[in-house]
C-alpha cells in the first residue's frame, strides 16, 4: 500500500500505480463500469434510433444504399442528434470516471483504502467546476488544431493542461483557475510530463492490446479495465508535480486529505480519517 507523499522517478510512479492498481482492483474497476456500461447503453440506444428510421434503415438494408440518403434532412437531423448525445455522453464519462478513480487513488494516499460512495459524492459536488475546465481545454486545443499551424501549440498547452480535472476537483479552483494550477504544475516538468506520460501509456495499451481483439466484448472489457489504470498513472504523477512545486511542509497527507474531503482524527497522528 501507497501510505506517504514522496518525490516519484519514473520506475516509481509505474511501481506505485500497479500496486495501487492491483490492490484495490475490483474497486477502480467498479467505479469505471459504473460509468462506462450506463454511458454505452444511451449511445448504443441512440445509434437504434438512427439505424431505425427509415431515411437510415435505406442504407443498413439495402446492398447498394442511395447516397442521397445521407443529404436528406431528416438524415442529417438524427446524425447531429446521435453525434451531439454521444459526445455529451463522452463529457460525462470522462469526467465522471476520472475524478472518481483520482478521489480514490488520493484516498489510498490518505487513509490506505477506498471509499467508492466517497469517491463519487466528491466528483458530483465538483461536477460543474470539472466540467467547465475541461470544456476550457477542449474548445481552446480544437481552436488551435484547426489551423494546422497552431497545432505545436495545442499539442504544448495541452500537456499544459493535462491536469485541469485534477486541480479543479482537489484544490477547488474555478474553471479558468483550474486551467492556471495545471499549467503552473507542468511549467518546468514538461518534457518530463511527456515521457512518463507517453511510457505509461505504451505499457498499459500494449498489455490491453490482445485482448481488445476478443470479439464484441474485447474492447468493452478493455475500456472498462484499461481507462482508470490511465487516471491511477496520472493521479500518481500529479501528486510527484504537486510536492515537487509546493514542497513538503505545504502539500502533504494532512493537506490532501483536506483536499479530498476527509477530517483527521487526532489518534496516531495522521494515520487515520474520518469523512468530514
Amino acid at each position: 500500500m501507497v501510505s506517504t507523499l514522496s518525490t516519484r522517478t519514473l520506475g516509481d510512479v509505474a511501481s506505485d500505480t500497479w500496486r495501487i492498481y492491483k490492490d484495490n482492483f475490483w474497486k477502480i474497476v467498479g467505479i469505471s463500469a459504473m460509468v462506462q456500461i450506463p454511458a454505452s447503453i444511451v449511445v448504443g440506444v441512440m445509434f437504434l434510433i438512427l439505424a431505425g428510421t427509415g431515411m437510415a434503415s435505406g442504407f443498413f438494408d439495402e446492398p447498394e444504399p442511395d447516397p442521397a440518403i445521407f443529404l436528406s434532412s431528416s438524415f442529417i437531423a438524427v446524425l447531429i442528434v446521435f453525434l451531439g448525445v454521444s459526445m455529451a455522453a463522452f463529457f460525462l464519462m470522462f469526467i465522471v470516471l476520472e475524478g472518481a478513480v483520482t478521489h480514490a487513488v488520493c484516498q489510498q494516499y490518505v487513509w490506505q483504502q477506498i471509499s467508492v460512495r466517497l469517491a463519487f459524492r466528491r466528483t458530483f459536488r465538483r461536477f460543474w467546476p470539472m466540467l467547465g475546465a475541461v470544456t476550457l481545454v477542449f474548445l481552446a486545443v480544437f481552436l488551435m488544431a484547426i489551423t494546422i499551424i497552431g497545432i505545436p501549440f495545442a499539442i504544448y498547452f495541452g500537456l499544459r493542461w493535462y491536469y485541469v480535472l485534477q486541480v479543479s476537483l482537489l484544490e477547488d479552483l474555478g474553471p479558468t483557475e483550474s486551467l492556471r494550477g495545471s499549467s503552473e504544475l507542468v511549467e518546468g516538468n514538461w518534457w518530463r510530463v511527456l515521457g512518463i506520460t507517453f511510457v505509461l501509456s505504451f505499457i498499459i495499451s500494449a498489455v490491453t492490446f490482445l485482448p481488445s481483439f476478443i470479439p464484441i466484448i474485447g474492447p468493452i472489457i478493455v475500456n472498462i479495465v484499461a481507462w482508470p489504470a490511465y487516471t491511477v498513472a496520472k493521479t500518481v504523477l500529479y501528486c510527484d508535480l504537486r510536492l515537487r512545486a509546493e514542497g513538503a511542509e505545504q502539500f502533504n497527507e494532512a493537506v490532501l486529505a483536506g483536499n479530498i474531503g476527509l477530517a483527521p482524527v487526532e489518534e496516531e497522528g495522521w494515520s487515520k480519517f474520518d469523512p468530514a
